[in-house]
């Protein structure tokens, strides 16, 4: 694997580097950079220790929490596993290669279908970001800039273990490079959380490089790929009935997925910008098609989205209506 671009890398940069820190254990390294994606807690009363194990149904490795830290145990499968997604494997044989691949595989599926699961990890990483004070962030500046320059000089590993494609790892890079000149805050992270999945998904990420922006706003339905487009077969219309047309949404009420603060009342909304941080609680909201509701009841019971097919029907119709008024 690319000497860089892997999560064992990352975390020397993270945890050294910008926190001052010593490395965790490798399963609370992997938990605390991929919240949720890898490591699923077993219920324990935090003092008590029991062996991780890997769920196969699930495709999640196990564990307890031991007096604050991810406890491994005496399960070698769960260790070679964690030493594969790491990149610190010294084996060129690998017995679970293939199960390190298959969880690769998984999430990089997760992520790209669900959208509201990659800005939860974004959020958490903006989150962790929000309390450091000064200094780290100006380390975290530092590092990742350097960081993201030496990747891009360096040359990709034949031998690796989860090879990567050069246009794929030049894809990424560029996304990262662009967020890091934009020079703010949230550009920085969404530069971080592209290198964090670059290093756990390697090829995979091919799945996000071309269903998100490097902003991580989608991309326009016309420019993703077949399989990620949806259609419903509904019964209900819609009808527009007002006349602001320069919103991208007209008449539709956005409120935060955290606070549930209307966001469309916030200084400097509009429903063009793809992704929207509220200004009350920080949280990073996405503003598409896919995320209209008829009603908060059907929010609230996490009933399917309305029909984007038939939400652009009646938007260009109530359009043509008010060409003809004109």
């Amino acid at each position: 694997m690319s000497s860089l671009l892997r999560v064992g890398r990352l975390a020397d940069l993270y945890y050294k580097d910008i926190l001052g820190k010593g490395l965790p254990s490798q399963l609370t390294m992997l938990a605390q950079l991929y919240p949720g994606l890898l490591i699923r807690e077993i219920p324990s009363d935090g003092n008590t220790k029991s062996d991780s194990y890997f769920d196969d149904a699930a495709d999640m490795i196990c564990a307890v929490v031991y007096h604050g830290k991810y406890y491994t145990g005496y399960n070698s499968r769960v260790s070679q596993i964690a030493a594969r997604l790491t990149g610190t494997a010294r084996s060129s044989i690998e017995k679970e290669r293939r199960t390190a691949s298959d969880m690769q595989n998984r999430i990089a599926k997760q992520l790209a279908e669900d959208p509201d699961c990659l800005l939860s990890l974004w959020n958490y990483h903006a989150d962790c970001m929000e309390g450091w004070t000064d200094e780290i962030l100006g380390r975290a500046v530092e590092n990742i800039t350097d960081y993201s320059i030496r990747l891009s000089q360096e040359e990709l590993s034949e031998d690796a273990l989860f090879p990567m494609d050069s246009e794929v790892r030049t894809q990424l890079e560029v996304r990262i490079q662009k967020r890091l000149e934009a020079e703010t805050g949230e550009g920085l992270i969404d530069a971080w959380v592209w290198i964090l999945l670059g290093a756990l998904l390697r090829n995979e990420i091919r799945r996000l490089l071309y269903r998100y922006r490097a902003d991580f706003s989608l991309f326009e339905e016309e420019n993703a790929p077949a399989s990620l487009q949806t259609d419903s077969s509904d019964d209900y219309e819609y009808y527009y009935e007002g006349d602001d047309m320069e919103k991208r949404f007209p008449g539709i009420e956005w409120y935060c997925d955290r606070c549930n603060e209307r966001l469309d009342l916030q200084k400097g909304f509009h429903d063009f910008v793809h992704i929207w941080k509220c200004t009350n609680c920080g949280f990073k909201n996405r503003i598409e098609v896919d995320e209209i509701y008829d009603s908060e009841q059907d929010y609230l019971a996490g009933n399917a989205a309305s029909d984007r097919q038939k939400i652009f029907r009646a938007l260009k119709e109530r359009t043509d209506e008010l060409d003809k008024l004109v």
